[in-house]
């Protein structure tokens, strides 16, 4: 089986795949050329089999031939920048790979995607065919997480914290869902020797990955009012020590909750394909392993 076809940007063409061809070439109409009079030619591009589920089932197997023939350059230019080219593969917006000019590519797209094969010299890159993978979603469903079902999840969570810590809610917990993320927003009172009111900002967000979900955080923020009067050594201490609970205790835990949450809320049979978030709840796309 060949090696998977990959958006990572480490696998990106950031320079031209075939060496510098002879210099004040037009190499653009230079590819036009050697395509249209059969120096260069796509034998067969194939995707197999086409459509795919969005993820959990086999892969599709992108197949593809080009050959060379310098007999039909037809000027002493054309033959001498024929053995320059390369080749790429590209797909949607995100890039293109360096390709032999016979390969296969396995692809797993989430979405339907069209491939490009290229002809390159140089910089420029002259189209040489397209084959589009489909998307087939009959086999699959979508549940969804309410965010009513994920604030009653979080104030379990809260409750207990608050409670081992002294501290109590001055409101209850606050949790909505946007197309940005999961705002969790609580305010928290520390009645000890002094009132301190402490309000935190959590932002999660979700993304799809090896057949799961995961959940991280894209965005934090802790607000401590501490009264004015205080000494200024005495605020910063305080700020410090709340801060430091607040990110080594109830960041970490609260995120695991969640975690957890999802890792058990599907079956093991199905292969998490897509997490969308709109507003009041969560999409999962899921498709049979």
């Amino acid at each position: 089986m060949s090696e998977a076809f990959s958006s990572s940007r480490s696998e990106l063409a950031a320079s031209p795949v075939d060496g510098p061809p002879p210099p004040g070439e037009h190499f653009l109409d230079l590819l036009d050329v050697l395509q249209d009079n059969g120096a260069i030619a796509l034998e067969s591009l194939t995707a197999n089999p086409d459509p795919v589920t969005p993820c959990g089932g086999p892969p599709s197997t992108l197949s593809w031939r080009i050959t060379k023939h310098s007999n039909l350059a037809t000027t002493d230019e054309q033959r001498r920048v024929l053995p320059h080219v390369g080749f790429t593969l590209s797909y949607a917006a995100y890039g293109e790979v360096r390709v032999q000019a016979t390969g296969t590519r396995d692809v797993h797209p989430s979405l339907t995607t069209s491939y490009t094969l290229y002809a390159a010299l140089g910089p420029a890159r002259f189209p040489l065919g397209i084959v589009i993978v489909r998307i087939d979603e009959s086999s699959c469903s979508t549940a969804s997480i309410t965010a009513d079902l994920l604030r009653q999840l979080v104030k379990v969570y809260v409750d207990q914290f608050v409670g081992q810590y002294g501290l109590r809610l001055r409101s209850p917990v606050g949790l909505d869902i946007t197309e940005n993320g999961i705002h969790v927003h609580l305010a928290i009172l520390s009645r000890q020797a002094i009132n301190i009111n402490v309000d935190i900002d959590l932002v999660f967000q979700l993304y799809a990955k090896d057949c799961g979900i995961h959940l991280l955080y894209v965005r934090s923020n802790v607000d401590v009012d501490l009264p004015w009067w205080l000494d200024p050594g005495i605020v910063i201490a305080g700020e410090e020590l709340i801060g430091d609970i607040i990110d080594k205790k109830l960041k970490s835990e609260l995120l695991n909750q969640l975690q957890n949450f999802l890792n058990s809320f599907l079956p093991s049979s199905l292969c998490v394909c897509r997490a969308t978030l709109t507003r009041g709840e969560v999409s999962i796309l899921t498709c049979p392993r």
